[in-house]
């Protein structure tokens, strides 16, 4: 098994666009997470880590690594669906992706 990011499961830039305008917002601690239903058979995902949060690209890299390990151990969860994660607080590791499960049980 390929560890991994498809380009399949990337959302691009359109897609991204659409998701932010018309998904469905689902705010929490640190992070808001957009959905939206798609038309491919499995979910795609796309990040948002801005740097006024996360000042050095070092830290930026490593929520995204997290995160992008995050979607493809629970990217079976979200199939039929574009996922947008974005920050809006400084976070560590281990709160985020425990905010995302807790958004998505919700949501």
């Amino acid at each position: 098994m390929s560890l991994r990011f498809p380009r399949r499961q990337r959302l691009e830039t359109r897609d991204f666009a659409a998701v932010l305008q018309e998904g469905k917002a689902l705010r929490g601690r640190g992070l808001s997470v957009l959905l939206k239903a798609n038309a491919v058979p499995g979910a795609r995902f796309g990040l948002i880590v801005p740097k006024r949060l996360a000042h050095r690209s070092v830290d930026r890299s490593r929520l995204k690594r997290i995160l992008r390990e995050w979607f493809r151990h629970n990217s079976a969860r979200l199939a039929g669906r574009d996922c947008v994660v974005r920050l809006t607080a400084p976070a560590d590791e281990r709160s985020l992706v425990v905010e995302i499960e807790r958004l998505l049980k919700g949501g």
